[in-house]
């Protein structure tokens, strides 16, 4: 379903291909977990393969549309066409300010460094998300899709990072040469003082075997503390470590697939993540396509401060619609786990599927209309942009607002 993440045309399982599932848990075996091995989504998923994936290409290739695909966009109001909400390619960059991202340990932040990468700031912990720094996302350097915006902080701009969420493997989300550049800063900056990794079941031996070894896997609703100094053992709660800068980190679930060469299809698992400090609660949806899920993750762990929810890579909907969640579906997670205010990610990047570049923010701006919700509830900002969180009780804190705190 994800040609743009590993060359399909070259490599089967790299697409993305995903198969019919019938989940039916045991005593013994979560419901997630197939029994010949692998993992399955919570809802089932249509079967795609390469003949549907040769089918996609084929419709792209000779102009064919789908009905179903088409949404009525308004014209942009006067004076808004290269806006935030309607922007026109290439797409700026806002300047980001490295040194006072570095200082701050006081107010949560977000910035966006582009696609599902991101630095999030809470409580004095730094955990960077999906991180994706190279210019194609494919396992070949000369082929498979190109960045068309650069990552709005160079590696070596980047605060101390203390923690790695991996929300699946695929080579727009988890970058071997990121992480590997990663350790390599961290070994001359702060010796001794690695990132902990946070992977889904399956992505650690994975990773071992590439040599990196500073990783704690986690299958669904796992959870661990993690800080400054180090991760703590599973299962242990922010409360129980109050002393130092330390987050609480939940793997939650999400409908997607994992593939990263040929014979790997779902033999790691996906989904997407919480982070929870002492008065900040954060979601990030990792890649998804829509399903009840999203209510649970709400009821269990919400509400929310601030989510990240993909809003691109979702034409054509027969093809991408299981996986892939478009601005229509991402407004009902953000009302589903029940987030105070959200911002779209995953758009804007990469040229991965039909839709243009720059149609999610528009699109979105209608479908939060829809659905009556303020423009400050559901946000998209630039590249580069950092929000940031006033002081307030989990819950209750007041808007957020951009630019780096001072």
């Amino acid at each position: 379903m994800k040609p743009f993440h590993s060359l399909m045309a070259l490599l089967l399982a790299a697409t993305g291909a995903s198969s019919e599932w019938a989940l039916a848990k045991t005593p013994d075996r979560p419901a997630h977990h197939d029994p010949s091995g692998g993992f399955l989504n919570t809802y089932p998923t249509p079967s795609h393969g390469m003949p549907q994936f040769l089918k996609w290409r084929w419709q792209h290739w000779w102009g064919i549309n789908h009905t179903e695909d088409q949404v009525e966009l308004p014209p942009d109001p006067p004076g808004t066409t290269g806006d935030v909400e309607h922007p026109l390619e290439p797409f700026p960059l806002t300047p980001v300010d490295p040194a006072c991202l570095a200082a701050n340990t006081r107010h949560p932040t977000y910035t966006w460094i582009g696609h599902s990468t991101f630095l999030l700031q809470v409580d004095g912990v730094n955990l960077l998300a999906d991180p994706y720094f190279s210019d194609r996302a494919s396992p070949l350097t000369f082929m498979g899709p190109k960045r068309v915006v650069p990552p709005a902080l160079a590696m070596d701009q980047l605060p101390p990072i203390h923690v790695v969420l991996i929300s699946h493997n695929h080579y727009d989300h988890m970058d071997l040469a990121a992480l590997r550049a990663l350790n390599e800063r961290a070994k001359t900056n702060t010796p001794g003082r690695q990132p902990i990794l946070l992977v889904p079941l399956g992505v650690k031996a994975y990773l071992r075997g590439k040599g990196i070894f500073n990783v704690e896997e986690f299958d669904w609703w796992d959870s661990q503390v993690a800080g400054t100094e180090g991760y703590r053992a599973k299962g242990q709660t922010l409360a129980e470590k109050k002393s130092g800068s330390t987050i609480e980190a939940v793997f939650v679930p999400a409908q997607h697939f994992t593939a990263r060469g040929a014979g790997d299809l779902n033999k790691t698992l996906w989904g997407g993540w919480v982070v929870k400090g002492k008065t900040f609660r954060f979601y990030y949806a990792g890649d998804t396509g829509y399903a009840p899920i999203f209510q649970d993750i709400g009821q269990r762990l919400g509400p929310f401060d601030l989510a990240a929810i993909p809003i691109g890579a979702y034409n054509p909907r027969w093809m991408m619609g299981p996986v892939h969640v478009n601005p229509e579906d991402a407004v009902k997670i953000h009302q589903d786990i029940r987030a105070r205010q959200s911002v779209g990610v995953h758009w804007g990047t990469l040229s991965q599927t039909d839709e243009p570049l720059s149609e999610p923010p528009r699109r979105l701006v209608q479908a939060r209309q829809t659905a009556g919700l303020a423009p400050d509830r559901f946000l998209v900002v630039r590249h580069g942009a950092t929000l940031w969180s006033p002081e307030g009780p989990q819950g209750a804190r007041p808007p957020l607002r951009e630019g780096c705190p001072r």
